[in-house]
């Protein structure tokens, strides 16, 4: 599958969602992750074993959370 948008809220941790970005994205598809207060982490530890660049977007609807929105996923 070569998507331009994958999308996903309350699936998984990042750093696997980043395996199924980089699977079922095209190369210069875009990623959009709804997470909670805990991104920061989430982004640290899946900057471990991935590289990409993001933006986050702070929700509206929920102090703390954010929309991530990632392009360029790979794996280091």
């Amino acid at each position: 599958m070569s998507a331009d948008v994958l999308s996903a809220r309350a699936l998984a941790p990042l750093k696997t969602l980043c395996f199924y970005a980089e699977k079922h994205l095209k190369k210069d598809g875009l990623a959009v992750f709804a997470k909670g207060e805990s991104w920061e982490s989430e982004v640290f530890e899946a900057q471990k074993n991935w590289i990409f660049d993001f933006d986050a977007v702070k929700s509206k609807l929920h102090e703390g959370s954010v929309i991530l929105a990632l392009r360029g996923i790979k794996g280091v």
